[in-house]
């Protein structure tokens, strides 16, 4: 193990981390992954910690700029709104586009539009809210469209509903219905 302060070097990643010169949390194990905000003094204790750094596309040593596709720089491919790059013989789609979220259903979506598209002269403008994002965690995690804060900023009035899923079918064989999770659904 290594001490505080000090990084511990794995195959793809270098984690640097620190206790932030404060002292553990109440009741906190030796070693239980916490979350310190030094400056706020605040802090978050948990049983597992995942930290997602993010993916950057590898389109540069592709030869796209000889065939006129634009890119942005460290992004990836640049698209239109119907998915054809700068060169209108080659279309994006997943996550070698730039600005496009990196999920496995949005890459699914961003297919079929750019088949449409592309080899039946198709209009079809790929609108990323309405495709299903999910995150393949314990718990699971999904969600579609705008959800009660992303309304608020758009300046629509939502109503929440929200029911828990304590005696769903899957809850209940897994042996999860204790804390079976909930679905949260907002109306406009």
């Amino acid at each position: 193990e290594a001490a505080a302060g000090e990084a511990a070097a794995f195959p793809t990643i270098r984690l640097q981390y620190s206790t932030g010169g404060g002292a553990p949390a109440k009741n906190s194990p030796p070693g239980a992954p916490a979350i310190h905000s030094a400056p706020a003094g605040a802090s978050l204790e948990c049983d597992v910690l995942l930290v997602a750094t993010g993916r950057t596309p590898n389109t540069e040593d592709l030869g796209l700029s000889a065939a006129g596709v634009e890119q942005v720089s460290g992004q990836g491919v640049r698209v239109d709104s119907l998915l054809a790059t700068s060169n209108p013989d080659v279309f994006g789609v997943g996550d070698c586009v730039a600005g496009a979220p990196r999920l496995t259903h949005m890459s699914g979506e961003m297919a079929k539009a750019a088949v449409h598209n592309a080899l039946f002269g198709g209009d079809w403008a790929l609108d990323y809210a309405h495709v299903p994002r999910c995150t393949y965690t314990e718990p699971e995690m999904a969600s579609v469209g705008l959800d009660g804060p992303g309304a608020a900023a758009a300046g629509v009035q939502v109503d929440m509903y929200e029911a828990d899923l304590k005696h769903n079918d899957r809850v209940v064989l897994e042996g999860d219905d204790t804390e079976g999770g909930f679905v949260r659904v907002w109306t406009a």
